[in-house]
């Protein structure tokens, strides 16, 4: 990652449906930009349980850095995992100047999910494209 980040002009929204148990990618990795993620959140769509494992994907290798927060069994029930208290210490380390949290997702890096059952659920991850 660069020492300093120029914004592209360009923020980016990326909604994934899983429901599988397989390993997903939620957000794919870019090979141009470092980005700056500011949110990432999942909507039931089933009235299936289940509890996602979210990982980083350096390029060659899947990290596990923590549980989300389990989805429950009421559709359209939006919960946010970038807040969420055991992907916070990792997701919300850093904040802008106005205290707004941000993870900053290097060039070539992806971000994936692994649940725990075939529930439908909606991934959103947003942010920024910087250079």
């Amino acid at each position: 990652m660069a020492t300093s980040l120029l914004f592209t002009g360009s923020s980016f929204a990326t909604l994934t449906t899983v429901n599988s148990t397989a390993t997903t990618t939620i957000l794919p990795s870019d090979s141009t930009y470092d980005r700056r993620i500011y949110g990432i959140s999942q909507t039931q769509a089933s009235a299936t349980a289940s509890t996602a494992t979210v990982l980083l994907n350096n390029g060659s290798s899947n990290f596990s850095i923590g549980l989300g927060p389990a989805a429950g069994t009421s559709i359209n029930v939006t919960t946010d995992i970038f807040g969420n208290s055991t992907l916070a210490p990792v997701f919300q380390k850093q904040k802008d100047a106005n205290g707004v949290p941000y993870f900053n997702l290097p060039t070539g890096w992806s971000i994936l999910v692994t649940q725990t059952t075939n529930a439908t659920i909606n991934y959103l991850v947003f942010g920024e494209k910087y250079n």
